[in-house]
């Protein structure tokens, strides 16, 4: 019997050793989802230095499973107390710094290197009130801005008054801060408890019903500052009945602390300046200021711990907006959009086109709810150096700015203004025609009736939805089996755009430059009629943004068509390879529009 030649065997041994080398390269890892991906995918690694220590290559992409080094250089005052990652890690000193190396990393992950700066201790004063003074610590290297106490975990407490909020000075002098909402703390910080005194109770009538003990009637008349009483006897006040203010004028009115409802017509034909409330309302109407001039502000303190993640994960609102508020002075590219920006935007491309020029930042969460508060809270931490990219949703009202109503939907936007409701006071409520209350209500609601809580950033899956960009950068490598959220374009939407050019110019005027584009269609999605009518909604959207000035239109629309096979769970949510390449599209066009090296044109 003969063996086969040597030449064959060689050729032999090597289509065994490309073959091996084939199988080795094609090695499957599980993410957190369960989900398989290979081996040469490689996964970025990032690191959040924090304050006084620098790194080199702040970013890297790395093979999963491997471990991955960065040198940290902290200042000669810093000292580096850990790091935030859950596998293991170790710190080694070195000549030139320290030496971080993060074991076995096997999918994306954002570090934050904590340090002796990276502890706020904030201490709270009752200012007056009873209770003791105390100091809580919080861990800021994560979330910059901590939640202070609410009113019932401090303890502080003074009779006949009301707690409405902290502030950095006794006399009220100084930076407002609601009852559980974030402050910007350093290394110390003190807070001080203010105080509204009760207005007379003697011009109020009282009254218990159905186990609710109620304000039933007011003969106090106009007045600056109407602070209702929280308790009466020992008993707390838990609702304001029908008509009760009717045809009343307040500058300010300060609603009971343990108030649960807030019935229709309570205020009605009355003129109300600011309100204070608690969240723990579980009943409050627009009907409650039936035609009434106001509330123009709302000040709402924390009652109940911040709605869970897992339930409404646009929660991280908050922290979105603190990425703003943490880097004011710096130039910021601010992209914006609904959930087709937060998920298809891949920050670190974008950073890489233009990160010499601008940070990045994602504030978008979801593109039908109300594109007008969260457009408005952003301008107060926004100037000149800054540029606006947006790229509105054309089938949702809400990101055209056609409406500045809220609806039902809005529940996911209370979810992320929970975590910090002073946001919601720089906003004009005359600005928004109706909706507000109704809508809170219904999120009071949905958070009474359960839902998982977590602090963290993931879903069930351990995924994140916030990289150090404000992307949801976990991978997406397989379609789920139903799409949902489906696409309706409906070009009479693009009718009126007064309300677009109207916000588009509150940025202008500050001298915020803004950039707009498309988000990504599925274009086996769109009937024949619709993919027709692409070029007339593009020359509408055209004709519009011509007449915006410090506003360009830098895309078109036909070439943010992807295919159904590109989408992930929705058909606003592409697959990591297409947002890379809806992203490279948004890359291309901003260049062409902005010109190398330039912010305006």
């Amino acid at each position: 019997m003969t063996g086969p030649k040597p030449a064959k065997i060689h050729i032999l041994l090597l289509a065994a050793l490309l073959f091996a080398a084939a199988v080795s390269s094609c090695a499957f890892f599980r993410d957190p989802a369960g989900e398989t991906i290979q081996a040469d995918r490689r996964v970025r690694v990032t690191v959040l230095p924090g304050e006084g220590v620098t790194v080199k290559a702040q970013s890297t992409l790395a093979e999963p499973g491997s471990d991955v080094e960065f040198l940290l250089e902290p200042d000669g005052y810093t000292e580096i107390v850990s790091v935030g990652y859950a596998g293991t890690y170790t710190l080694t000193p070195q000549e030139d710094g320290v030496l971080l190396r993060l074991a076995a990393v096997r999918y994306p992950v954002t570090v934050p290197v904590r340090t002796a700066s990276d502890y706020a201790r904030v201490t709270y004063d009752p200012n007056g009130g009873s209770g003791t003074a105390h100091t809580v610590v919080y861990d800021v290297s994560v979330r910059a801005r901590p939640n202070t106490e609410q009113g019932g975990e401090s303890g502080f407490y003074r009779d006949g008054y009301t707690l409405t909020s902290w502030n950095t000075e006794p006399d009220g002098s100084g930076v407002r801060v609601g009852l559980g909402s974030r402050v910007t703390a350093g290394r110390t910080l003190t807070l001080y408890a203010q105080w509204a005194r009760w207005t007379d109770p003697s011009l109020f009538t009282f009254g218990e019903d159905e186990g609710f003990f109620s304000v039933t009637g007011y003969s106090g008349g106009d007045r600056e500052m109407l602070v209702i009483p929280s308790e009466i006897g020992g008993n707390t006040v838990k609702r304001i009945d029908d008509r009760v203010f009717t045809g009343c004028t307040f500058s300010d009115v300060v609603l009971p602390s343990g108030l649960l409802r807030l019935e229709r017509e309570a205020f009605s034909a009355c003129r109300v300046g600011r309100l204070v409330m608690s969240d723990c309302i579980a009943a409050v109407y627009d009907e409650s200021f039936y035609r009434c001039e106001g509330p123009s502000t709302l000040y709402i303190n924390g009652a109940t711990d911040p709605f869970g993640v897992l339930y409404r994960r646009e929660s991280l609102f908050a922290d979105k907006i603190d990425m703003l508020i943490t880097t004011m002075g710096e130039p910021r590219m601010v992209c914006f959009g609904g959930c087709s920006m937060w998920y298809n935007l891949d920050g670190a491309a974008m950073d890489a086109a233009f990160g010499d020029r601008f940070r990045i930042v994602n504030t978008a969460v979801n593109g039908v709810v109300s594109a007008y508060v969260q457009m408005t809270v952003m301008l107060a931490y926004m100037g000149p150096g800054d540029v606006l990219f947006h790229t509105p949703e054309i089938s949702s009202p809400q990101q055209l700015l056609v409406t500045s109503e809220m609806t039902q939907e809005d529940v996911s936007l209370w979810a992320g203004l929970q975590r910090n409701y002073d946001l919601l006071a720089l906003v004009d409520l005359g600005e928004i025609p109706g909706g507000l209350f109704d809508s809170l209500r219904r999120f009071v609601r949905l958070r009474t009736e359960g839902g998982a809580y977590t602090d963290l950033y993931t879903d069930s899956k351990g995924r994140s939805y916030l990289d150090a960009y404000g992307c949801a950068s976990f991978p997406r490598t397989e379609q789920k089996e139903e799409l949902m959220d489906r696409i309706g374009l409906d070009a009479g939407l693009l009718s009126d755009l007064s309300g677009m050019k109207e916000m588009y110019g509150r940025f202008t005027e500050k001298g915020i430059p803004v950039y707009v584009s498309y988000a990504a269609l599925d274009a086996e999605d769109l009937s024949a009629d619709a993919l027709e009518g692409l070029p007339g909604i593009q020359a509408q959207m055209e004709n519009a943004v011509r007449e915006m000035d410090g506003v360009k239109l830098v895309s078109v629309l036909e070439d943010y068509l992807f295919e159904r096979a590109d989408y992930y769970d929705t058909y606003w949510h592409l697959l990591t390879p297409a947002a890379s390449r809806c992203t490279a599209l948004w890359i291309r066009d901003l260049e062409a529009g902005m010109g190398h090296g330039a912010a305006a044109y």
